[in-house]
């Protein structure tokens, strides 16, 4: 799978129109910078594309919930969204 086909099936797996957020990432978004780069991340470690979304959405929780909580940020709780 090319990396065009990776990122555009990520981002529809995230429920996301992928013109909407690649315009968002040219805009410098900071919540799509983020998905950008994990994005990115997984597809040069060539992850599989059902893990990838696996690990995103895993991710993207953490990620959330460390910003409702700041409490909850400790290391082991962070996500390894590499894989």
């Amino acid at each position: 799978m090319n990396k065009g086909t990776f990122l555009s099936q990520l981002i529809k797996a995230l429920h996301m129109d992928v013109d909407d957020f690649m315009y968002r990432v040219s805009q410098h978004k900071t919540y799509e910078l983020v998905l950008y780069g994990w994005m990115n991340r997984l597809y040069t470690k060539k992850q599989f594309y059902t893990t990838a979304v696996r690990l995103i959405y895993r991710a993207r929780h953490f990620y959330f919930f460390r910003n409702l909580h700041p409490s909850y940020s400790s290391p082991r709780d962070r996500p390894d969204v590499t894989g």
